[in-house]
């Protein structure tokens, strides 16, 4: 594991994975394409933050249309 951050330490900048502009190691957000940004990976490109809102708001929609069937066509 400590080579690992070795590694990371060796970066002064990391790139941004939509438009691969190069940002400071503390930015969230690129100045240029407006994507969140995440942690740096080992070979120096930022990762893409999880959108948990999304799969949070995708689950409830597929529980609430699974509802509205039952409730359409199966109760009694």
């Amino acid at each position: 594991m400590a080579a690992n951050t070795k590694k990371s330490a060796a970066f002064k900048l990391k790139r941004c994975p939509y438009c691969s502009v190069e940002l400071p190691l503390d930015s969230l957000q690129c100045p240029h394409c407006k994507g969140k940004v995440g942690k740096m990976d080992k070979v120096g490109r930022a990762k893409e933050p999880t959108d948990w809102k999304a799969y949070i708001i995708c689950v409830l929609s597929w529980l609430l249309f699974g509802f509205f069937i039952w409730w359409g066509f199966f109760r009694k």
